[in-house]
């Protein structure tokens, strides 16, 4: 479900296929254990990105409703496990967006240290008063780090629209809310210029356990929220 290589000191995580990549435990662990790999290996930067139309149409819902009140909170304490794990990596982190990215995905996507986007199609949508969990589970809502950690990425107008509008936003307009970094035309034009980000950061040769702490300091409040333990590291 997902692959990840090597370019020169740059890891790339590539979720693969046309589908729309639904974060589903099987998913979710493949990440996880490919972030793993980076986390052991001597690579000095990590781009994430995505094969189609979709970055992530978000959790899987066709999944969680077989035992809503049981299947979607775990499901969604699976996929803050990979948050905090994106997180606590001792490398520069870069998203790349090549398609739409909606739902819980955005967070994942936030958990990076830059947020790139193509602009001629896909769509930055954060969906919690829209989502069908609501109506699987009444009163389910993202969990506290979520809220958190989009708290902390976003403009206080970009962080209240995002969870009570849920606005479709093309790249540009998310760039313009502040919400991404950089856009591109082309998905080719966003992966190429994430590496070339990604490249420049591994050559400044940071130390990797230095980079993971202070990562963890500026985003302290959605740590503590996501793992008490690792929290406890910031002490």
């Amino acid at each position: 479900m997902c692959s990840l290589e090597r370019q020169g000191q740059v890891a790339v995580l590539r979720l693969v296929g046309d589908g729309e990549h639904w974060l589903n435990p099987n998913l979710l662990n493949d990440i996880l254990e490919a972030l793993k790999v980076v986390q052991d290996s001597d690579a000095r930067a990590l781009v994430t990105t995505n094969d189609g139309n979709f970055f992530s149409n978000g959790l899987d819902l066709q999944w969680a409703k077989e035992d809503p009140p049981k299947r979607l909170p775990d499901l969604v304490l699976e996929m803050e496990k990979v948050v905090l794990a994106f997180m606590t990596l001792k490398v520069p982190t870069i998203s790349c967006v090549c398609g739409h990215v909606c739902g819980a995905r955005t967070s994942i996507s936030m958990a990076h240290d830059y947020q790139y986007m193509r602009n001629d199609r896909g769509f930055w949508i954060m969906t919690p008063l829209r989502s069908n969990s609501m109506s699987m589970v009444p009163g389910y809502v993202s969990p506290p780090g979520s809220f958190t950690l989009a708290r902390l990425k976003l403009t206080p107008r970009a962080y209240r629209d995002a969870f009570l509008l849920s606005p479709r936003l093309t790249a540009r307009q998310a760039f313009e809310a502040g919400i991404i970094d950089k856009y591109f035309h082309t998905a080719q034009d966003a992966r190429k210029a994430a590496m070339d980000l990604a490249g420049e950061l591994a050559d400044r040769n940071f130390n990797k356990d230095t980079y993971a702490i202070v990562r963890m300091t500026i985003y302290a409040d959605a740590i503590k929220e996501l793992d008490h333990e690792k929290a406890r590291m910031l002490l």
